[in-house]
Parts: structure tokens; C-alpha cells; sequence
């Protein structure tokens, strides 16, 4: 049972640092293009509001949105 625990928290910090490091390459893209500026959180917010009205459960919806990030 420790074991996955283990797992399941080796799992879940690996994610974490994925999204961490896809943040910092768009923010580092975005500061090249002004035009792109904030895109990817306009499109998150929008794609959140769609799983909601498509009644996801939030585990689906949060799955790599964050949304307490924005």
C-alpha cells in the first residue's frame, strides 16, 4: 500500500512539473509575440467553460487547466 502511494505521488509531481515547465515556455514565447499574449489562459478559460457545459467532472476539467493558477 505504500508502495502506491508512493507511485501515485511520484505520478502526480512528475505532472506537476510537466505543467510547470509548459507554463514557463509559453510565458517565455509569449514575451516574444504581444500578439500571443495571455492566448493560452483566454483558451484555457474558454475550455473550461465548455467541459462545464458538457457536465465534466472536475478531475477532467482541471486535468492539466490548473485552474487556480490563473
Amino acid at each position: 500500500m505504500r508502495r502506491n502511494l508512493w507511485m501515485v505521488k511520484s505520478i502526480y509531481e512528475r505532472f506537476r512539473y510537466f505543467n510547470q515547465t509548459i507554463k514557463a515556455v509559453a510565458a517565455m514565447l509569449e514575451i516574444r509575440d504581444l500578439y500571443a499574449l495571455n492566448h493560452q489562459l483566454r483558451v484555457a478559460k474558454i475550455a473550461r467553460i465548455i467541459a462545464e457545459e458538457m457536465n465534466l467532472s472536475e478531475d477532467k476539467i482541471s486535468f492539466g487547466l490548473e485552474p487556480d493558477s490563473y
